[in-house]
């Protein structure tokens, strides 16, 4: 099952450096106050240099903490391994993308909106699965859950809040699909309707992430029309993203049921 740890805020180290031992019969060579000078300005950047994973490129002070999640399912660890990192530029660009459309309250209402409501359906529909399967366990006394030979943990920065929101949809995956190999392996579940829940499952995390992808073009676009794209990427958003795309893991079901 996947859990979530209490908040975090992980603070970075400072990078060091091993000074390898100079041998007695060689002389030091003496830097040149150039050379100085490009060792100090090294050294500087060095110190702050962040650990992993790496914050979005800012020009601000921005709020964040880090939260630890493990995922034992196949389809969450793919989504989480493959899109997360793009999904989660989109989500961070929304939260910037949104105040900067400050002269048109409509549109920020309706993108506001819009994205509140994918989170919620699709969070009610996972919960929603789970009760299900839980009062199947529950009618044959089954409290013990599978295991998982390989979990992810993956140590997330959370700078925006829908970030946390989408963490949670794929917890939820996770965990409805802990409860439907239980199910399975004892008994409860046909090999052929655990195939078809499978795949249902992964297409409905998978839409999740291609909503968010699109209301985020959506804002792209608002931003486009109203001439302040240089004004949301100062502000931080990263608009310039290289065009990745999501990975479709909705399509490798068939691979992990013959696995």
């Amino acid at each position: 099952m996947a859990t979530a740890t209490q908040p975090k805020v992980q603070s970075t180290p400072a990078p060091t450096t091993d000074n390898a031992p100079v041998p007695a019969n060689v002389k030091p060579i003496k830097p040149s106050p150039k050379a100085k000078k490009a060792s100090t300005m090294a050294a500087d950047s060095t110190q702050n240099t962040p650990s992993t994973p790496q914050p979005r490129r800012t020009p601000k002070s921005r709020a964040f903490l880090y939260r630890t999640y493990e995922f034992g399912c196949l389809a969450a660890r793919q989504m989480i391994s493959r899109n997360f990192d793009i999904v989660a530029i989109k989500l961070f660009n929304l939260s910037v993308i949104l105040p900067v459309l400050t002269t048109d309250d409509d549109a920020v209402d309706k993108l506001d909106d819009h994205l509140d409501e994918i989170f919620t359906t699709c969070e009610k529909e996972f919960s929603d699965g789970i009760e299900q399967i839980k009062a199947l366990l529950g009618q044959e006394n089954i409290v013990d859950l599978c295991q998982y030979d390989d979990p992810l943990v993956r140590n997330v920065r959370i700078d925006s809040p829908n970030i946390a929101r989408f963490m949670n949809c794929v917890r939820l995956l996770d965990q409805f699909q802990q409860l439907l190999e239980t199910a399975w392996l004892s008994g409860l579940v046909s090999t052929r309707d655990r195939k078809i829940t499978q795949m249902s499952w992964r297409k409905k995390i998978q839409k999740l992430a291609q909503r968010i992808i699109g209301l985020e073009g959506r804002a792209r676009g608002a931003i486009k029309r109203e001439g302040k794209e240089q004004q949301a990427t100062s502000a931080g958003a990263i608009l310039d993203d290289g065009g990745e795309q999501l990975h479709d893991i909705s399509s490798e079901a068939h691979a992990e049921a013959e696995a």
